[in-house]
């Protein structure tokens, strides 16, 4: 009877993390959208000002095309991931995983609370597997009856770095691609 409560317990928990994950990407992803946005059009006045700023005036809007083409891809991959609608998705769903494992304290009946956990499974989408493995290396203590394994641990210190990278390389991008552009048109000038 326990090891069904803790499947809920660790379910609860994953769901949180992916949660979490899930309405950080979509945070993360409007503010690339406001800076990227922005940074378009600081160059765009900045060049109506000086045109040959980072070379030949043609260069210029080549490297405003780009940037705009960026700007419209990612929103498109942003809209469509839809981080905010799935994070709520799986916010309702582990609050009602939490009442469900509080239930398990009250009721004598365990194969309608194993059926309403089905139920409830099959209502979201199920988190991802780095979820589960994070909340069980860096939230949960050590006490917990399903303890990471080494290999857990390093996939998930892997994704925290990896996204770290990615996450700082986006923020970067924008100051990058007009460093390297400016640097490129300069070069063969």
């Amino acid at each position: 009877m326990e090891t069904h409560k803790d499947r809920i317990w660790f379910t609860r928990k994953a769901r949180i993390r992916a949660s979490e994950r899930l309405l950080r990407n979509e945070t993360h992803a409007q503010i690339l959208l406001v800076v990227y946005s922005l940074f378009a059009v600081v160059v765009s006045v900045v060049l109506l000002k000086h045109p040959t700023i980072i070379g030949a005036e043609q260069n210029a809007n080549l490297f405003l095309t780009i940037v705009s083409l960026a700007i419209l891809v990612l929103s498109l991959l942003i809209a469509n991931q839809d981080f905010k609608g799935r994070g709520l998705a799986f916010k309702n769903n582990y609050l009602k995983l939490q009442r469900l494992e509080s239930e398990f304290d009250t009721t004598e009946n365990t194969d309608a609370i194993h059926d309403r956990y089905h139920e409830l499974l099959q209502e979201s989408e199920n988190h991802a597997s780095i979820d589960d493995k994070y909340f069980r290396v860096l939230e949960a203590d050590s006490k917990i009856s399903r303890p990471p394994s080494r290999s857990d641990k390093a996939q998930v210190y892997a994704y925290v770095a990896l996204r770290t990278v990615v996450l700082t390389t986006l923020y970067l991008l924008p100051a990058l691609l007009l460093i390297l552009f400016s640097a490129g048109v300069t070069n063969a000038c």
